[in-house]
């Protein structure tokens, strides 16, 4: 089995788009980190994060990734899973090396200044290498209809954008400090 080795502390700062988080069990079925599945089966769809020192700059009432939720960025969670960080090409060289396993990849994004830019680059970089469907979840502030359609040139096959609420009054119910 192959794994990465530590991170030290005091080193640069790994971001996206040239470092991305995978899920806990993305990381294991890439073996880039150690563990087991509970049931024995191919794990087979891959989740990417982008990866900020100031992390996302939404305010999303259920996501654990929200700005003011407490505690440093670090020891927040997507989706209540560990999401430890590796080199991008790396990433791609693991998913290009098991993609007969792979069903779908996914990359997440957050809302950053840089996320609509990280996400294209990281984008063609794995369709360059990997012909598994790919799927992106959409920060909707950093983005247009003209970013939309490019993504998808790019080869991104679905395109989901997360919602909030259902209405004005809910939104504003749900998020913080985001003003009328």
């Amino acid at each position: 089995m192959e794994f990465p080795l530590p991170t030290l502390a005091g080193e640069e700062k790994k971001l996206s788009p040239d470092y991305v988080r995978l899920s806990g069990a993305s990381a294991i079925a890439l073996r880039l980190q150690s563990g087991r599945f509970a049931r024995d089966f191919e794990f087979g769809g891959i989740n990417l994060l982008l990866n900020y020192d100031n992390g996302c700059l939404s305010d999303c009432g259920y996501c654990g990734l929200a700005r003011t939720r407490p505690g440093d960025y670090e020891d927040k969670s997507f989706i209540r899973v560990d999401w430890p960080l590796f080199e991008t090409d790396q990433v791609i060289e693991r998913m290009a090396k098991y993609e007969e396993k792979l069903t779908r990849l996914c990359i997440s994004m957050v809302t950053h200044g840089s996320a609509y830019e990280d996400t294209a680059d990281i984008t063609e970089r794995i369709v360059k290498k990997v012909k598994t469907p790919l799927s992106l979840l959409v920060a909707p502030p950093t983005l247009n209809r003209d970013r939309l359609q490019h993504l998808k040139d790019l080869g991104a096959d679905m395109i989901g954008v997360g919602l909030d609420a259902v209405s004005e009054q809910v939104f504003f119910d749900t998020r913080t400090n985001v003003p009328k």
